[in-house]
């Protein structure tokens, strides 16, 4: 299932209203805070084409990682063609975030290969090391 706009709004909502801190926000609309979710993820998407690391604080850090070019051949038109370099945009789960999810998802067997990577699980390059299963 996947999470939009509206319901992100709507738990930031609950959130406000049900924590204790109160927070002293202005009056918004559920368009208003909309547009401030889309402006804010735009920041997001901004630096990261920037070639800048995105890290959210007991979340994750979101970082592109460029691709060398590289050869590839169609198994249909048995062509080879080469491939540019490519940016891909790569998510590592900081170690709350991943033990959240852990306790949330009891339900799936101790056997199953369900990985869950954390900062600790990557060398300072960014590149997998080990990936943990839980």
């Amino acid at each position: 299932m996947s999470v939009t706009y509206v319901k992100l709004v709507e738990r930031l909502v609950d959130t406000l209203e049900s924590d204790e801190r109160r927070f002293n926000l202005p009056e918004l609309t559920a368009e208003q805070l909309i547009t401030l979710l889309k402006l804010t993820i735009n920041v997001v998407i901004d630096a990261l084409a920037e070639g800048e690391d995105v890290a959210l604080e007991g979340f994750g850090r979101f970082y592109p990682e460029i691709k060398p070019p590289k050869k590839v051949h169609s198994g249909i038109t048995r062509k080879n063609y080469a491939l540019g370099y490519r940016v891909i945009i790569k998510f590592n789960a900081f170690t709350k975030l991943a033990e959240r999810v852990r306790q949330l998802v009891q339900w799936i067997p101790p056997n199953n290969t369900l990985n869950i990577c954390t900062e600790a699980d990557h060398d300072p390059k960014g590149k997998p090391s080990t990936a943990r299963t839980s």
